[in-house]
């Protein structure tokens, strides 16, 4: 009876080790799955303005009125 209750404790012992690892694994699987989905489904192109573009417009204005051409 001893030698079976031993072999019981010592399973139960090597299960809980299994589990914690697989806990941690899980975990990490979790967490790269969140960070996965974080992406969104679409690109917002054209949300902010084109700041070069912007300074350009503002560099011919300038040239225009001051008659100078780069």
């Amino acid at each position: 009876m001893k030698n079976l209750l031993l072999n019981a404790k010592q399973e139960i012992e090597y299960l809980r080790r299994d589990n914690e690892v697989l806990r941690a694994k899980v975990e990490t699987m979790d967490l790269f799955a969140l960070v996965l989905r974080t992406e969104p489904k679409f690109r917002m192109q054209g949300a902010s303005p084109d700041v070069a573009w912007e300074l350009g417009e503002h560099i011919k204005k300038i040239e225009a009125k001051d008659g100078n051409t780069p």
